[in-house]
């Protein structure tokens, strides 16, 4: 659903493996010179890991900004938080 949303907010949006470790996530964003990564999480103790991976890939990548998406997080939500991230140059 964060792809889809982001797509229709005019991003492009690669939806990635939901196991995919995050030096896989890291070097990925550097090849696709991305701008954004999403890491979306369904459960309390995802959002812990996905908070980790963050930490790793944005240590891998400084220049990628990282937003970790929460349960019951909304998706417009995410729209503003992307823009309002990748604007000032970090990570939310």
């Amino acid at each position: 659903m964060a792809a889809a949303c982001l797509r229709e907010d005019c991003w492009t949006a690669h939806r990635l493996s939901a196991d995919l470790p995050a030096e896989d996530v890291a070097r990925f964003a550097a090849e696709a010179g991305a701008a954004l990564v999403v890491l979306s999480t369904a459960t309390p103790q995802a959002s812990i890991c996905a908070g980790r991976a963050a930490g790793l890939v944005t240590t891998a990548y400084a220049t990628v900004t990282v937003l970790v998406g929460h349960p019951g997080d909304r998706l417009r939500d995410l729209q503003v938080r992307a823009r309002k991230a990748v604007a000032a140059g970090r990570g939310a």
